[in-house]
């Protein structure tokens, strides 16, 4: 890559650089299985809960923990990126994997015999082409704008003091929390945008760079005293009280990144073993998010919870299920990748690109 760019890449390394943290790891495998389950209840699973009082209780209380998984995403990348080079080229890789995914389950389609086959065309015809072949996938179009940013605003933190940084997390929380209570969307519309994505992103990089530590019994009390707030205010006081951008649901999400930031195994069998599954988290989020896999998977889903009769294991072994079958999908993807070279092609274009960029602004 041309020096400047590069450069820029190094500015960024101001983070702490440790041994991979084997607790963000089990923390992004579960926030990925939380999505899952979440939109297991979209696809049809939520219509088998009972009508007493115990099972929507305890489905009210399921749905307000499987919410979290966007926020601790968010919270991830700033944990996990603080302290890493910028590369274009990752980026690149990525954008190779969404093209994977919606082109390659677009001829798919035609392949096999799925019900409703003109339906599916205009979905994601509509969902895969604007923002080129990624648009259906709304996280992956946000943090589009927060890589580019991400370099520029990793040097931002790393420059701050410990009384600024501390200063940046508050007005962060009060501007994009506090001042959206009651569903006001004038700033972070709902958490599903690049400003909230951004807030998150600066508390996950305070927590690695300050080493922030709870004793974990604090930690895990503190996020069951949250959620079950967060559960009692949407029912009673607030329907807003369960978004993304709640201050008491985005508190249990932060007590549970100080919670796993501070787990260590020694085992490097294990350690291993969470690396290489953590690793497919983004692939699973691709796979069952397609519009292709998202209609078949909730005509299964409904016959699924019609067979079990809303037996509570199914709220747990369906949204695994899904994610098992999504590693071994975006496992054989990236043996494809290995092989064609995407790595190689994807490091050659972000150099080509870096030349034009560096052309242009001097």
């Amino acid at each position: 890559m041309s020096a400047d760019l590069r450069a820029i890449g190094a500015q960024t390394d101001g983070g702490p650089k440790k041994q991979r943290n084997s607790g963000m790891d089990i923390l992004r495998i579960l926030a990925m299985l939380f999505i899952c389950a979440l939109h297991c209840d979209e696809r049809g699973l939520g219509v088998h809960v009972g009508v007493d009082a115990v099972s929507q209780g305890v489905h009210a209380m399921w749905m307000n923990v499987v919410l979290m998984g966007v926020n601790l995403f968010m919270l991830i990348t700033g944990y996990c990126c603080i302290g890493a080079s910028w590369r274009l080229s990752r980026y690149v890789s990525m954008y190779f994997q969404v093209a994977f995914y919606s082109v390659g389950f677009m001829v798919l389609m035609h392949v096999l015999p799925f019900e409703s086959h003109e339906w599916m065309w205009e979905v994601i015809m509509k969902r895969c082409m604007d923002l080129p072949l990624a648009s259906g996938y709304w996280y992956f179009t946000v943090y589009t704008g927060l890589f580019f940013i991400m370099p520029f605003l990793n040097k931002l933190i790393c420059s701050l003091s410990k009384k600024q940084l501390r200063l940046l997390v508050l007005a962060c929380v009060f501007v994009f929390s506090f001042l959206n209570i009651g569903g006001g969307k004038w700033i972070a519309q709902g958490g599903m945008n690049l400003i909230w994505m951004m807030g998150c992103y600066i508390m996950g990089a305070y927590i690695r760079l300050e080493d922030v530590r709870i004793k974990p019994i604090i930690s895990l009390l503190g996020f069951v005293v949250l959620i079950i707030a967060s559960a009692v205010l949407k029912e009673f006081v607030l329907s807003s009280a369960r978004d993304y951008t709640s201050p008491v649901f985005l508190g249990a999400c932060v007590c549970l990144v100080f919670f796993f930031s501070q787990i260590r195994i020694k085992h490097e069998g294990v350690r291993a073993m969470l690396a290489w599954v953590s690793t497919f988290a983004f692939g699973v989020y691709l796979f069952h998010c397609h519009p292709l896999t998202w209609g078949v998977s909730s005509k299964i889903i409904l016959r699924m919870g019609f067979a079990i009769d809303f037996a509570w294991w199914g709220w747990v072994m369906i949204p695994v299920a899904i994610y098992a079958m999504g590693t071994c999908v975006d496992w054989g993807r990236s043996c494809l990748f290995k092989w064609v070279g995407i790595n190689r092609l994807s490091e050659r274009l972000s150099a080509a690109a870096a030349d034009v960029v560096n052309k242009w602004i001097h």
